[in-house]
This record gives structure tokens, C-alpha cells and sequence, in this order.
């Protein structure tokens, strides 16, 4: 995993790229939270889980079921992975998909999402 190197100002640096406000450690308590991150579906179907992996982070998915298996919401419809940084807060690699909003389809998995939407 990339470690942070310090800077001055109070901002680090991971990889080359300037980030404010990231600590090496928690100070107190700290109020979790989450993030999404717009991604391609090429990128969240074929890349994200070994991008995650070789980073030393675990994917997993809406139900939190113990698999990694993109889902989708189909109210939005969106595609899904999720997983925790470091600090505990809850990131997410979201995708809008094309296609109508099906909220009474609920949270369902991209296979089942394309086999609906294929009719």
C-alpha cells in the first residue's frame, strides 16, 4: 500500500498527487463518512476489485453479504462497489447506467439487471 509522505501546510502527498486534510493518524474521534467515485462499468467490472487488492483493500458489495460482486440499484440505476479506507470511511466506484429507473426491482446484481433490462 502507498504511504503517505508529508507536506508542508498540513497536506500529504500519495503517489505524486496533493491531498489536503489526509492524516498519517486518527487524533480523536473522528466522524466516518462516504464517498463515491464516478467510474466507467468497464472499470468497476474488469479493473476495480484487483486495482482494490493490489492496494491492500477489501471490495465488497451493497448487502455486504461477503461477496465483492458488483450490484445494482435499480431505482437509480446504478452500478456498485464499495469498499473502506483505512480510516474506516466507506468509499464507493458508482456507475449510472442507461436504462429507466425500476425502484421496485430493489438492489439486484448486474447479471440479473441485464438479463431484466435485455427484454
Amino acid at each position: 500500500m502507498t504511504t503517505l509522505e508529508p507536506k508542508s501546510g498540513g497536506q500529504h502527498l500519495r503517489n505524486g498527487v496533493n491531498i489536503p486534510g489526509i492524516c498519517r493518524e486518527q487524533q480523536g474521534d473522528l466522524h466516518k463518512t462516504h464517498f463515491a467515485f464516478s467510474c466507467s462499468k468497464d472499470f468497476i467490472l474488469n479493473n476495480a476489485i484487483t486495482f482494490l487488492d493490489k492496494n491492500g483493500l477489501k471490495a465488497y458489495n451493497f448487502l455486504k453479504d461477503g461477496s465483492n460482486e458488483p450490484m445494482v440499484f435499480a431505482w437509480m440505476p446504478a452500478l456498485a462497489l464499495y469498499f473502506d479506507d483505512p480510516d474506516g470511511n466507506q468509499l464507493e466506484f458508482i456507475h449510472i447506467l442507461k436504462g429507466k429507473c425500476q425502484p421496485e426491482l430493489g438492489v439486484l446484481s448486474y447479471k440479473e439487471w441485464q438479463k431484466i433490462n435485455s427484454l
